[in-house]
């Protein structure tokens, strides 16, 4: 589902509240409902009268009179009311009808003849994106680890990480099909890294996630410091190109340990997803902003 139509419902419900609370606050002043009222200026001073159908005008005075406050409070919700059934109907109507346009509802609408392959669509090419992983996992072998002593954990394919949890994580990653780099040094200066705990790289579509388990962010005694300088790399990361909720993803432990559950339908929901028009143009500014396609490297110039 696209924002267009999320945006359309979440308009559509607080618009169903609204009425609701403008239809009870008119059912609050219907001994008001269907008195006019008429007004005269008095040296520029409007005075009102009020009148009721086969009844006689009643002078009330200013417009701070109860009487012609609860008249208006009543028309006010009357015209509410009527503008926004009139929405809901169009909102409705939109939601309803609405097609999303991202390429894989696109695609399911096609009939299977028809289906193009994503990597037509995408301009892709599965070749040069598993080369690409291959000369980042060869240029990752070029720098050392930072405290390479901590690094005691062996997955299934021998790669060597910090916990059991960043262990399970990498498994969880290649099992769903990505090529995952554990603290790929991402170069955001001469000389200057950043370590994210996985770098994801999507087989088919290319597409780059950094994912950071953020272990510590509930600690008893130093989560603040932890904060803090996680806060600081996320100014990096946006310069890269990285936005939290978008291509940059985050998990959390708690006392009640890791949700995993949920991380498996969040991984497996980025690799079944389609990249959206935004993150196409956020993969080709990080083409162009890249020193190379091959390696994900930003040096500052």
């Amino acid at each position: 589902m696209n924002d267009y139509k999320k945006i359309c419902l979440l308009a559509l419900n607080d618009h169903r509240q609204l009425k609701r609370q403008y239809q009870k606050k008119m059912r609050s002043l219907s001994a008001y409902d269907g008195i006019l009222l008429q007004s005269s200026l008095r040296k520029g001073t409007p005075y009102y009268y009020c009148l009721k159908k086969g009844g006689k005008r009643r002078y009330l005075g200013r417009e701070t009179h109860e009487v012609v406050r609860k008249i208006r409070d009543l028309r006010f919700c009357k015209k509410m009311v009527e503008i926004l059934d009139d929405n809901i109907c169009l909102l409705r109507e939109f939601t309803e009808r609405y097609c999303d346009t991202d390429v894989e509802s696109v695609r399911q609408r096609l009939p299977k003849q028809y289906i193009p392959l994503l990597t037509d669509i995408l301009g892709l090419n599965t070749d040069s994106i598993e080369a690409r992983v291959q000369a980042m996992r060869e240029r990752k072998a070029t720098i050392p680890p930072r405290h390479p002593e901590a690094l005691r954990i062996t997955t299934f394919d021998g790669t060597l990480v910090r916990s059991r949890v960043e262990a399970l994580l990498y498994e969880r990653f290649c099992a769903a099909g990505f090529y995952v780099l554990y603290e790929y040094p991402v170069e955001y200066a001469p000389g200057k890294y950043l370590c994210p705990d996985f770098l994801l790289i999507h087989p088919v579509t290319g597409q780059v996630i950094l994912w950071e388990h953020l272990g510590r962010w509930f600690h008893a005694e130093n989560s603040r410091q932890y904060r803090d300088s996680f806060n600081w790399k996320t100014d990096i990361y946006r310069e890269l190109g990285f936005i939290p909720g978008i291509n940059l993803q985050m998990s959390f432990e708690t006392d009640s340990g890791l949700d995993l559950e949920w991380i498996s339908g969040q991984i497996e929901y980025l690799y079944n997803s389609v990249p959206t028009t935004s993150l196409l143009a956020i993969r080709e500014k990080q083409l162009h902003d890249f020193a190379d396609f091959n390696l994900l490297i930003k040096t500052a110039s």
